[in-house]
């Protein structure tokens, strides 16, 4: 009786045993799935981590190259500023000798209205000192 009491007592251990072993075997199962999940996942993240990191270097590509335009168009406006600057300095100086020509242009003819009428004075008496002999007196 007593060896019947004990193999029931290990049958009942075994029984035990191997529904915890099923149970373990179920656990390591899920815990299987788990991993592979969890490494698909991880495989995916890495995926999209390096496709965001790929945008990341075309979005700084494309900033640089946005800022050498942006520096070229800005050295080429300045420059434009200069010229034209330099273009309305020159236009002033022309202008300023147009009017100081126009004012030397003004008393040239003014002296030359009175260089005029002083030629035609000096015909006037010439011409009278030359009738006014071969007038008897």
């Amino acid at each position: 009786m007593d060896l019947e009491s004990r193999i029931e007592a290990l049958a009942e251990q075994n029984r035990e045993l191997s529904e915890a072993l099923e149970n373990e075997r179920t656990l390591v199962k899920l815990l299987r799935e788990k991993v592979d999940k969890s490494n698909r996942l991880y495989d995916e993240s890495k995926v999209e981590v390096n496709h965001l990191n790929s945008m990341v270097t075309d979005m700084q590509h494309d900033y640089m190259d946005m800022q050498r335009k942006f520096d070229k168009e800005k050295r080429e406006k300045d420059e434009a500023l200069l010229r034209n600057a330099h273009m309305s300095q020159t236009i002033e100086m022309s202008q300023c000798d147009v009017r100081y020509q126009e004012a030397e242009l003004a008393e040239l003819k003014a002296k030359i209205a009175e260089l005029e009428s002083l030629i035609a004075q000096h015909k006037e008496v010439n011409c009278r000192a030359t009738v006014s002999p071969a007038v008897p007196n």
